[in-house]
């Protein structure tokens, strides 16, 4: 099948055109909820030039949150920290950067061996700016939006930590690229009611996204199997 064939029914190029127009302004989620709290259970971000962002709740017994990719020396890492609006608006994590090549940096965790660091953001300097995101119509505090080239070819690591005996929600985004798949657009739906469940949004509340994405989705995802017949 070609993507030509596919638009040729017209209905179906609107919806895959609004489809793509509408995710554009929205990260890709890998995980939302669980924690993956040391270097030997990081989560590992595939192609972190793709725009993709993890959701975490941290709490005293598992105070950080670790990501995991590999990238080439000079590769420009764009990344942000950002916590949901409402109940959680005065939580304020960390974010650091660990890779080969980095300089020495006082953590307040072990970092591997041989690995130095970058403070992206500490809890003690953020500062906080409103952002509304459109597709699952929640509200977050960005704490920081950070581009770094790389400095040595390698793994690397992303670090949020929680303050000594504090919890809160939090999310950390990486790249600038968007990919989405018929996958994606087909869970949209399943995705929406997840996110705005962690930002504490009641489904029956805001702009209806999850009702109008259920419906695009589906259609999109008909158009396309129609397209195959």
């Amino acid at each position: 099948m070609s993507l030509g064939r596919t638009l040729r029914t017209p209905s179906t190029a609107l919806l895959i055109l609004g489809a793509a127009a509408t995710l554009a302004l929205a990260h890709k989620p890998i995980e939302i909820g669980a924690v993956s709290p040391s270097q030997t259970a990081a989560l590992r971000l595939e192609a972190v030039d793709v725009s993709q962002v993890v959701y975490a709740e941290l709490m005293p017994d598992h105070a950080q949150l670790w990501l995991t990719f590999d990238a080439a020396a000079g590769f420009a890492l764009s990344m942000s920290l950002g916590v949901p609006a409402g109940r959680g608006a005065g939580y304020r994590p960390s974010l650091f950067l660990l890779g080969p090549g980095m300089p020495d940096l006082d953590l307040p965790f072990s970092p591997p061996d041989g690995y130095g660091g970058l403070a992206v953001v500490s809890a003690a300097t953020a500062t906080a700016t409103p952002f509304h995101e459109p597709v699952t119509g929640t509200d977050s505090w960005i704490l920081v939006e950070r581009t770094l080239r790389l400095p040595a070819s390698g793994t690397y690591y992303l670090v949020a930590t929680s303050a000594a005996g504090s919890s809160g929600k939090l999310w950390v985004a990486v790249g600038t690229r968007e990919a989405f798949s018929w996958k994606d657009i087909a869970s949209l739906p399943a995705t929406v009611r997840d996110v705005r469940s962690f930002h504490e949004v009641p489904t029956s509340r805001g702009d209806g996204a999850g009702k109008v994405w259920f419906l695009v989705g589906f259609a999109v995802l008909i158009g396309f199997l129609a397209s195959r017949s």
